[in-house]
């Protein structure tokens, strides 16, 4: 059956009696004088906000602390190790993301942020750069069901839309194409939740759906990612005879035919919102969640063949005690991982821990993970209630960390991808007293 689907357009949002806006162009933020550009190969910490000032209620932010440079060509004394009148920072090269970019330009710096601030319990799960360079988010807007949005590379709003079966259904996954979208996530069934996949048009218009539940108790699809030749693969976890669960990972054609379905036992109950995370490529299909019990549970990893679904290898993690909830590959073929106690680990194509990193600056906990065209590592999740970005080199040295404040109810990075140009984004939440906002923000590498 064909969701409800409210389309909301930029001027406004409406809500009950409150009016929310997409971001609608830079503001007049005061700069962000909180950091300093480190050093050639130093950590940097940028502050525990992104800006000074307060962002209007459902406005982007612009850090304006480099207000004046041109933001697309450095000076033709960049890189001499000599700051001049109109560079922000000079280290002496040309590399993006070690304090001060090849622009004379920080790292870590602010480009511009949403907060929905709608005072209602909204979030972000996942985030995907488009090839055109815009960007998709989705998540839950209590009350108005599974939310889904699409921004410019600038941060302005191109439209927002809700997927209403029930009030409680959510997007956890995103995955965008040159012309279409895919999302997966949740919406609630008569047996408790069922899983949910769409197929949308690229302005967010269903093509095909499908909701997947086993009769059993709890379904939900947790990740969604395209192969190369553009066709989807979800990971997620189904109910299974006994109160217990399987992870599941499904192939689909573009026109919803399913290619394959792979189940794994977990031997114990659904855990909602901890489903298993997931990365395609070419040669493999690479899923990461927690080995079954009995305790202690640890990291899991295994990798199927994209084209049947047939196991390849499987890898419990030793000495660990962990969940993985982002995964990455690097160009090596190498696997980067995001967990909870883990902050980051670096994997061979096979599932061989080569190093791992328990924090950054801060002690924290990772939601997510990419690795930008130099092989940079970026780490995205939380840490004592603030929004937690890092970034490491391919070795596992940390270049810098960023902070972002989180508000009365905390903030979490969730979910992190890169545009073309290394620019990073993350999506989230943010505290708005009691209740949680959505949150996107746009950092340069």
């Amino acid at each position: 059956m064909r969701h409800a689907v409210k389309d909301m357009f930029l001027g406004t949002l409406l809500v009950a009696a409150c009016t929310i806006r997409f971001p609608d162009g830079d503001t007049d933020a005061p700069p962000d004088e909180t950091g300093a550009p480190a050093t050639t190969g130093a950590t940097t910490t940028t502050g525990d906000a992104p800006t000074t000032g307060v962002p209007t209620t459902g406005t982007s932010t612009t850090d304006t602390s480099t207000t004046g440079v041109d933001e697309t060509t450095a000076g033709a004394s960049c890189g001499d190790g000599v700051v001049d009148v109109d560079e922000f920072c000079d280290d002496g090269n040309t590399a993006d993301g070690d304090g001060c970019n090849a622009d004379c330009r920080p790292s870590a710096e602010l480009l511009w942020e949403f907060r929905s601030e709608i005072f209602i319990t909204d979030h972000f799960r996942d985030v995907a750069v488009a090839p055109d360079g815009t960007i998709v988010a989705g998540g839950l807007w209590l009350g108005e069901g599974a939310w889904l949005t699409r921004f410019t590379a600038e941060g302005e709003g191109m439209w927002s839309k809700t997927f209403q079966k029930s009030q409680f259904d959510t997007i956890q996954g995103v995955a965008v194409g040159e012309a279409t979208i895919d999302v997966v996530g949740a919406t609630l069934g008569p047996d408790q939740r069922d899983a949910w996949i769409a197929h949308l048009d690229g302005d967010g218009e269903i093509l095909w759906e499908e909701t997947v539940s086993s009769g059993l108790g709890d379904d939900f699809a947790k990740k969604v990612a395209r192969t190369p030749e553009g066709d989807l693969v979800l990971s997620g976890v189904r109910s299974v005879e006994g109160g217990l669960a399987e992870l599941w990972v499904r192939r689909y054609a573009p026109d919803g035919a399913v290619q394959w379905t792979h189940a794994r036992p977990m031997d114990s109950e659904p855990l909602y919102e901890l489903g298993p995370a997931l990365v395609v490529a070419a040669d493999q299909v690479v899923v990461g969640f927690r080995t079954p019990p009995p305790a202690p549970s640890g990291e899991l990893l295994f990798a199927l063949q994209p084209d049947t679904g047939a196991e390849l290898w499987s890898q419990a993690v030793p000495m660990s005690v962990d969940v993985v909830r982002g995964l990455a590959r690097a160009s090596d073929g190498d696997i980067l991982t995001a967990s909870f106690e883990t902050l980051v680990r670096r994997l061979s194509s096979a599932g061989e821990s080569e190093w791992s990193r328990t924090q950054c600056m801060a002690e924290g906990r990772s939601s997510d993970v990419a690795v930008d065209a130099q092989g940079d590592v970026i780490v995205v999740g939380s840490s004592f209630g603030n929004a937690q970005i890092c970034k490491f080199t391919a070795a596992g040295e940390l270049r810098w960390e960023r902070l972002v404040a989180g508000g009365g109810s905390g903030g979490f990075g969730l979910a992190v991808a890169l545009t073309a140009d290394d620019r990073i984004v993350v999506a989230g939440e943010t505290g708005n007293g009691d209740t949680p906002d959505a949150w996107l923000a746009m950092f340069s590498p």
